[in-house]
């Protein structure tokens, strides 16, 4: 139970990263965020920062379930965020979110099962060369999770959940074929820069071994 905590349920931003890159080299592509039960997204290298800064600093609280126990880490380098008001459900929940799901019943798409941390750079990288549907399905695989981590919260709380709230991203099949058109990312000097950067190899060339 969470009772040494007074909040207003209302204003917890509840939310999921997806982290890609190679060990040391991490970074963010997006996160997807339930902020006052309203759906919002960042994507790097095509939203500003001001509506998640905003939202985070105003919280009465900011929820994840890090089974890893680095995005606060990495928020901190990359946003320069604090963690005053963090709470990592990982430390109620001894088992995996999807596990703590099931056991409390909760109904999700059957693609959380399999989805690791290297499925989230293959969809990075197919994103910024520019295939179809990559990023909608990196939104959608943390929308859902968002979703496990903000039902998670209550039932740790021991309270009722407020409202169902709709997920507004769908899982769209990939077609290599085809390209996202009008996006600023979908260029070969960013990729360039991205990979210079961060080190795609290693953790694809480890997946596919």
């Amino acid at each position: 139970m969470m009772d040494e905590y007074e909040l207003s349920l209302d204003n917890i931003f509840f939310f999921d990263a997806q982290i890609v890159g190679s060990p040391g080299k991490e970074f963010i592509a997006a996160i997807v965020w339930l902020h006052n039960f309203q759906w919002s997204s960042w994507t790097k290298g095509v939203d500003g920062t001001e509506v998640l800064i905003e939202q985070w600093n105003c919280s009465d609280a900011v929820v994840s379930f890090d089974e890893d126990e680095i995005v606060m880490a990495i928020m901190k380098e990359q946003f320069a965020l604090t963690s005053d008001n963090y709470i990592n459900l990982i430390d109620y929940c001894d088992n995996h979110i999807t596990n703590m799901a099931r056991e409390i019943e909760l109904d999700y798409p059957s693609e959380l099962d399999s989805f690791r941390r290297i499925d989230s750079t293959r969809l990075w990288i197919d994103f910024i060369q520019g295939h179809n549907g990559a990023l909608n399905a990196m939104l959608f695989y943390s929308a859902w999770y968002t979703d496990l981590i903000y039902h998670i919260f209550f039932k740790v709380c021991g309270e009722v959940v407020p409202i169902r709230i709709f997920i507004p991203w769908k899982l769209e099949v990939d077609s290599r074929t085809k390209k996202l058109r009008n996006s600023k990312v979908q260029n070969k000097e960013l990729y360039k820069k991205l990979q210079e950067a961060y080190d795609f190899s290693s953790p694809l060339d480890a997946a596919d071994e």
